[in-house]
């Protein structure tokens, strides 16, 4: 059972930056909040997946290899979130954008943590198994 959390600090923010360094990718808000993954994301419009982590630097026919930070990057370009969801059994996190894009953090683990929250001092973290929770616990 996930732990009530609060992310509400995410809505009317935007991205503006994201970073891929080895396994890790670092999502940036207006607001100074960071999103964090060493698992598995996606971003998804309405014309289905347009972009994830494991394109980074793959070809598809393209004639140069993917850009994923670019392609996120110019997909969430003057798009505020509107909303969050987490689920319930696996932790999933959906960023839900205003032009009903959804960038989602897939929890693929039953042991290792997937991805992380951080806003100031507050920090959810989504554990191995799909737990939620807030660290400090009593933050």
């Amino acid at each position: 059972m996930n732990q009530a959390v609060d992310l509400s600090w995410l809505v009317g923010k935007w991205v503006v930056d994201v970073e891929h360094n080895d396994h890790s990718w670092f999502f940036r808000f207006s607001d100074g909040g960071v999103v964090s993954t060493e698992s598995d994301w996606r971003l998804v419009t309405s014309e289905g997946i347009r972009v994830t982590g494991p394109d980074e630097g793959q070809l598809f026919g393209l004639g140069q290899p993917m850009d994923a930070r670019a392609r996120v990057l110019e997909l969430t370009q003057g798009k505020r979130l509107l909303g969050f969801r987490i689920a319930g059994r696996t932790g999933d996190l959906s960023l839900e954008f205003d032009d009903r894009g959804v960038l989602e953090f897939v929890n693929l683990s039953s042991g290792y943590e997937s991805w992380r929250a951080q806003f100031g001092s507050n920090e959810i973290i989504c554990l191995g198994g799909g737990q939620v929770v807030r660290h400090p616990a009593n933050s």
